[in-house]
């Protein structure tokens, strides 16, 4: 029945008298405003969530992983494990020409 009543209500706004709709507008003013945006909800969840976690992501991508994952976890673990490996590797023969043999 609801849905009926607001087919017959705007039939009667936009079809049988067309400058209603016009007048209505004028005098609502700014619940016209209002509602023609939405209720402003985009540009509240714009300010409230998308451009926080928008920051948070820059920061996270820009200053954390460059300074702590790249440069402390994956450059200091790699440049432990190549200090490691020149300390533990025997030393260098000499070239076999200057070897000497002893049998």
């Amino acid at each position: 029945m609801l849905g009926l009543s607001g087919i017959a209500l705007a039939y009667r706004i936009w079809v049988a008298r067309p400058g209603t709709s016009t007048v209505i507008r004028q005098r609502a003013g700014a619940l016209y405003t209002l509602f023609v945006n939405k209720w402003y909800f985009d540009e509240a969840i714009d300010a409230i969530i998308v451009r926080p976690f928008a920051a948070a992501g820059a920061f996270a991508r820009d200053t954390f992983e460059r300074r702590v994952i790249d440069e402390t976890i994956v450059g200091g673990t790699t440049g432990l494990v190549r200090a490691d490996q020149r300390r533990c590797e025997p030393p260098r023969a000499a070239s076999s020409a200057t070897t000497r043999r002893s049998w």
